[in-house]
């Protein structure tokens, strides 16, 4: 009887195991590449270059429960969002409907973070002035 109980259990794991594996591959293969391109430094070069430009230091958030600065610790960073402010993404939207839409959420989510590091810095050096 035990051993009937073991190899059910055996059999069991390792079923789920293949099945996991076998659809984290197929999850891997359907889904768009994410990468950082060198499309995407440019936009957000240009981006920071155009803010400087306007002397807009702000930070892009997301509207939400809380605040969210992608890219950023809103709650050691605070007071220099308080003081450099911020704007709010339009296109950052909670409600998402298809798997394409999920990936352009990604990809602004990237681009806010990766705006928002470099919107530090240049904060940081406003402020200290």
């Amino acid at each position: 009887m035990k051993h009937c109980l073991l190899a059910l259990l055996v059999i069991g794991i390792t079923g789920c195991g293949s099945y996991f594996s076998n659809n984290t591959a197929n999850t891997a293969e359907t889904s768009p590449q994410l990468s950082i391109s060198n499309d995407q430094d440019k936009a957000v070069n240009k981006a920071i270059a155009l803010a400087v430009k306007a002397k807009d230091y702000r930070f892009i958030v997301t509207s939400g429960r809380g605040l969210n600065a992608p890219g950023i610790d809103t709650r050691t960073n605070k007071a220099l969002i308080d003081v450099c402010g911020k704007k709010y993404s339009a296109v950052a939207g909670d409600v998402i409907t298809s798997e394409e839409q999920r990936v352009k959420r990604k990809r602004e989510i990237n681009f806010m973070g990766r705006y928002n590091q470099k919107m530090l810095v240049l904060c940081r050096e406003n402020v200290a002035k």
